[in-house]
């Protein structure tokens, strides 16, 4: 009989059998009508595909941001409905540290609220804003529901913000250990993160598979210790992709130009990207920087001493449905990330424009890059400066480039996917009526994802 808690590997081939009408709810640590990150606008849209496809889908998604908070809930209201099924949630106090509430009562609510959704799959996208503790909890109390996580930083391993990067330094991070930790962090002593770390862990153990967006995540929890049958790589899909609007300039034309998509947060390394244009501008070397997502004034909340070339230019916030045709105007995308990323959704949106990137070489951005991208070092803005230069110079370099690119998984096949992989998780729960069909998932690792020894822990309230 197959192990009812065995968790299955990466979904493969053709699932076995018919998928039916779920009952899902897809849990957030934000919601993209209060915040534009990439893990929030991925699982906004899984659930916005999973109704459009006729299941039972939910969305429950945290709003932490004071002044959405100021402006969304009025008079000690807890919850407020964005649309059908679509909760917006108003978080409380949590501690970033242990991923808890500090009151056992805003735990209690949440618990509650999740507790009351009738689903028969929960699936988490970051655990950030919920908590471990309500998850081990809604675990307990759903025990025959199917538990999915979705990670989409490097929180289970890093306390300073689940980035990997060591404060003050920006120095990258290939592993931590609580002395390690603790002198990076500054407010902890080494101990706490043992128990950290044990917390992680234990909250991990409620879920029947963890899903990663890259290899290169997957393959760090893996060296943390976390079971390699418990973790697949599922990447995010995107929306359809618009037909194109009009001709696009000409290709010599485009490639002087290069767009900047995302957030100014410091490891996204929009200061390297600034200073590679400052670097070009004295070298007389003609390009146009396009900054989408951030405007002048938060660049410089940041970086208030950083010259800022006339070449560039910020355009401020722009809806993520946008961003296809408005990548389609250059003839590169720059992602100078200076720390490890996962999956950002902006590689995938270059793809569906068809236009290739300018990126870091590292972690998950030169996995999702490889192949259809020119790479420089992190953090090196004259080595940008000068990959810059050259595909201003030339423009069949990014012809040939552009015709590598292979389309993005769409948003179907992803919720596909999830579907089977749920399905798997199901499966493996029921004894199989004929004896053939246990042997051959028995027998198939894509299937059964090696059995031995991956039962999940029991965990209690």
């Amino acid at each position: 009989m197959p192990d009812r808690h065995a968790p299955p590997r990466a979904a493969t081939g053709t699932p076995r059998r018919a998928t039916m009408t779920r009952r899902i709810a897809t849990i957030s640590h934000s919601h993209p009508a209060v915040r534009l990150g990439g893990g929030e606008v991925a699982a906004h849209r899984s659930f916005q595909e999973l109704l459009r496809q006729g299941h039972a889908a939910t969305f429950v998604g945290m709003a932490r941001d004071p002044r959405a908070i100021d402006a969304l809930f009025r008079s000690g209201q807890r919850t407020v409905e964005n649309g059908p099924s679509d909760i917006i949630v108003r978080c409380a106090p949590f501690d970033n540290f242990d991923y808890e509430f500090t009151d056992i009562a805003d735990e209690d609510f949440l618990v509650d609220l999740l507790a009351g959704l009738d689903a028969e799959v929960f699936h988490f996208h970051h655990f950030w804003n919920v908590g471990t503790a309500v998850i081990r909890r809604l675990r307990a109390l759903k025990p025959d529901a199917v538990f999915l996580l979705t990670l989409h930083e490097y929180q289970v391993l890093c306390a300073a913000d689940g980035q990997m990067v060591k404060r003050g330094s920006l120095e990258l991070c290939t592993g931590g250990s609580p002395v390690a930790c603790a002198l990076c962090c500054g407010d902890h002593g080494p101990f706490d993160y043992v128990m950290r770390d044990t917390k992680m862990r234990r909250m991990l153990s409620s879920f029947d598979l963890v899903l990663s967006p890259s290899a290169f995540l997957r393959d760090r929890v893996v060296s943390w210790g976390f079971d390699a049958g418990r973790i697949a790589v599922l990447e995010n899909g995107i929306p359809p992709v618009p037909p194109a609007d009009g001709e696009r300039p000409p290709l010599a034309a485009r490639a002087r130009r290069f767009g900047f998509f995302g957030q100014a947060t410091p490891t996204k390394g929009l200061n390297v990207l600034v200073d590679a244009a400052h670097h070009l501008e004295e070298a007389e070397i003609p390009v146009a920087v396009d900054v989408h997502g951030i405007t002048l004034d938060g660049f410089k909340a940041f970086w208030p001493d950083r010259p800022v070339p006339k070449t560039v230019s910020f355009r401020g916030r722009y809806n993520p449905a946008d961003a296809i045709p408005l990548m389609r105007r250059f003839g590169s995308v720059v992602m100078p990330s200076v720390w490890w990323e996962n999956s950002p959704v902006v590689i995938q949106e270059a793809r569906a424009a068809g236009v290739p990137m300018v990126a870091s070489r590292l972690g998950g951005v030169f996995e999702k890059t490889e192949g259809w991208s020119v790479h420089f070092n992190p953090g090196d803005a004259f080595d940008l400066a000068r990959v810059m230069a050259e595909l201003a110079a030339e423009p069949e370099r990014l012809e040939a480039l552009a015709a590598a690119i292979t389309p993005p998984l769409g948003i179907d096949g992803y919720v596909a996917a999830l579907l089977d992989h749920i399905d798997r998780v199901l499966a493996l729960r029921t004894p199989a009526a004929d004896p053939a069909e246990a042997s051959e998932t028995a027998a198939d690792p894509a299937t059964a994802g090696g059995t031995a020894g991956t039962e999940r822990t029991a965990v209690s309230a």
